[in-house]
């Protein structure tokens, strides 16, 4: 599910990249089946093109088994293409929420 080569499950922690080490921790969060999955820049380590499919697998298996969550990014296209409600923090106050295509319209509108 979270894209880790069975060749992989002999090694230890450390021996892994930071991109799987990531997915890893992912997929053992999900295992637990939380009320809130709280997720803090989980893709940032993951070359362009796993990042998109992680963050579109990740998205759909919250999505699935009804896990509302929050991601915490500092990517547009991430925080545009993951969220169904988003809330833009500039200096640690609330400048902008809604839903991206408003976010995004009001962007090109003012």
């Amino acid at each position: 599910m979270v894209q880790l080569q069975p060749t992989l499950l002999q090694r230890w922690p450390h021996e892994l990249s930071g991109g799987q080490q990531q997915r890893v921790a992912l997929a053992r969060a999900l295992v637990q089946r939380p009320r809130l999955m709280l997720l803090d820049e989980p893709f940032s380590a993951l070359d362009t093109h796993l990042r998109a499919s992680l963050r579109k697998m990740v998205s759909e298996v919250l999505a699935i088994a009804n896990i509302p969550s929050v991601l915490v990014t500092h990517d547009q296209e991430e925080a545009l293409s993951f969220a169904q409600y988003l809330a833009v923090l500039r200096a640690g106050k609330l400048v902008q929420a809604g839903t991206p295509q408003d976010l995004y319209q009001q962007r090109w509108m003012n």
